[in-house]
């Protein structure tokens, strides 16, 4: 197999990043974490996490001598319960883009599932034209299996 190496390398650098964005899922429950700094001279970036929620907010601004421009910061403060419905980001999936004069901004918000899905999907697409066209029943019976396991942890869920 060609590349079979380099294939390996992105396998297990998106697996890592998928890990972390469930410790980092786990660890925004009960903190809101926000992350934001200035990435080029004109262009500043906020991360913020809280409660299964994710947000990303780039903003573009035009350097004006004289303008007030946000210091780069990383905050991770526990969050009371009488708090959470203040905090960001907002719970709903959310893709805004706004431009003004002298600005433009985008707006990403999205539940930790939908990235650590998607993470786990680009791990796997270096290997999807590499599948064999047949399946053994072994496979076939694993596949089943795991299918009725999820399935079934599912309604457990729901029930409680």
């Amino acid at each position: 197999m060609r590349f079979r190496k380099l294939r390996i390398a992105w396998s297990v650098g998106w697996v890592t990043i998928s890990l972390l964005l469930v410790g980092l899922w786990a660890h925004t429950l009960h903190y809101q974490v926000r992350v934001e700094g200035w990435v080029s001279k004109s262009h500043f970036i906020q991360f913020v996490t809280f409660k299964h929620w994710m947000g990303l907010s780039v903003t573009s601004y035009q350097i004006v001598p004289g303008n007030w421009y946000p210091r780069g910061t990383f905050q991770d403060n526990p969050v009371a319960p009488n708090q959470e419905k203040g905090a960001s980001p907002l719970r709903h999936w959310q893709s805004n883009l706004r431009s003004g004069p002298g600005q433009s901004s985008i707006d990403l918000t999205s539940p930790f599932w939908f990235s650590v899905l998607l993470s786990g999907l680009l791990s796997a697409f270096p290997w999807l034209p590499h599948l064999p066209a047949r399946f053994s029943l072994c496979t076939l019976l694993i596949a089943t299996t795991l299918v009725a396991a999820v399935l079934g942890l599912a309604v457990y869920a729901a029930r409680k």
